[in-house]
């Protein structure tokens, strides 16, 4: 399964360099449930949290050609991404809103722990 993962992504990218438009929407259908979660992290409004989601995928399709993979995966690729885009949105240093989501991180997996 994972190799079929890592092919899929590799081509979606591939896709993206291209500048293909149906390598976007695979992008964006394939990480968006994830991101979303990762913005929900610190962004309580549902508009607000479109957008940043929205402005994330923008920015990946722009910034794809500094895409490696032999650095870093789509799904980290794409966190970086969107906590740029949460940091300039808050008007806050991106280290602070690094700090912001892991934080809310570790407070929501306590949680989980409580309940179990």
């Amino acid at each position: 399964m994972k190799g079929q993962i890592s092919r899929s992504n590799d081509d979606t990218i591939h896709g993206l360099k291209n500048r293909e438009l149906s390598s976007l929407k695979k992008l964006h259908d394939n990480y968006v449930y994830s991101m979303s979660g990762v913005v929900a992290l610190v962004v309580t409004d549902e508009e607000t949290r479109n957008r940043i989601l929205d402005w994330t995928f923008i920015k990946a399709w722009h910034e794809v050609e500094n895409y490696e993979s032999s650095q870093t995966s789509v799904f980290i690729w794409l966190l970086r991404i969107s906590m740029k885009v949460m940091a300039e949105h808050m008007e806050v240093p991106l280290l602070e809103m690094q700090k912001r989501v892991y934080h809310a991180y570790r407070e929501l997996k306590a949680k989980e722990e409580k309940k179990n």
